[in-house]
């Protein structure tokens, strides 16, 4: 799954100018509280374990040298809680269409206060690896997550940053939980993931471990962070998971107890009984 973001053209984007200019003018003369927007997206954020969890996205890249890379970012939920707090903000995403090879979503958004805009078109591939246009059904739903993805940035263009990392560090904190919920929080993810079709062994793989026992705050704070890039179409379940090959299981060393081995013995095989 590629995902290319790129700015666009303000022209393109069919606003009412009218309808902006009144609304400037509504946000100037009432003008948002920095402080209390960034406390009320916090509180929302961090409102219950659920909301946390979804907030940010996780994942991995192999490097050139084969090290691998944890790439972390905010959600588009995440974009979602920020603006709804912020406040005195407009904004607004249509899918733009597709030429058969990759779907164009955009999105735009107007701090209407500071009279910040910022547009970004976001393309998604709707091809399979055998270079198959995917299905009508399929084409709409990866323009949906193009829109949301260009949403997202262009969300993330406008607020400042320092406002969204506090937001995501504080979601982020309250996801991966501590020491003590660990054990619950790694049975539900895999109960979450087991629905996609991944495995327990995978989920280890995927986190460089040999046992549950070895799992931290750190790395089920990445797992969830995973689940949401496969929800948020970051990337897809083949290419993390495709290329993992099972171990074969090690052969049992356990000894049958005698009784056992006496039952299972054919009648031929029994020794003579000496009266």
């Amino acid at each position: 799954m590629t995902t290319e973001i790129q700015k666009s053209e303000p022209q393109s984007i069919g606003m009412d100018m009218t309808i902006v200019s009144q609304l400037v003018q509504l946000a100037q003369a009432k003008p948002r509280n920095v402080e209390m927007a960034k406390a009320n997206a916090i509180k929302m954020a961090t409102m219950d374990d659920e909301t946390a969890q979804s907030c940010y996205y996780t994942l991995k890249r192999r490097n050139k040298d084969g090290s691998e890379n944890v790439i972390q970012g905010p959600s588009i939920r995440c974009a979602e809680i920020v603006k709804a707090t912020w406040g005195n903000i407009v904004t607004g995403r249509k899918v733009l269409g597709h030429d058969g090879k990759t779907i164009t979503g955009q999105a735009y958004c107007i701090d209407l206060e500071n009279l910040v805009f910022h547009q970004v078109e976001s393309k998604r591939r709707i091809t399979t690896r055998q270079g198959n246009t995917y299905g009508d059904d399929m084409i709409t739903v990866t323009g949906n997550a193009a829109s949301s993805i260009a949403h997202r940035e262009a969300v993330f263009g406008v607020i400042p940053r320092a406002i969204i990392q506090e937001v995501y560090n504080a979601a982020k904190e309250r996801a991966q939980g501590d020491v003590q919920g660990v054990d619950q929080r790694w049975t539900d993810a895999k109960k979450k993931f087991a629905a996609l079709g991944v495995q327990d062994w995978q989920l280890l793989r995927w986190m460089n471990h040999e046992s549950g026992r070895d799992i931290t705050p750190e790395d089920i704070g990445n797992l969830v962070g995973l689940y949401n890039a496969l929800n948020e179409e970051h990337t897809t379940i083949d290419k993390e998971f495709g290329e993992m090959i099972k171990e074969p299981e090690e052969a049992k060393t356990e000894v049958d107890p005698p009784e056992s081995k006496e039952k299972n013995k054919p009648k031929s095989a029994l020794k003579p009984v000496t009266l």
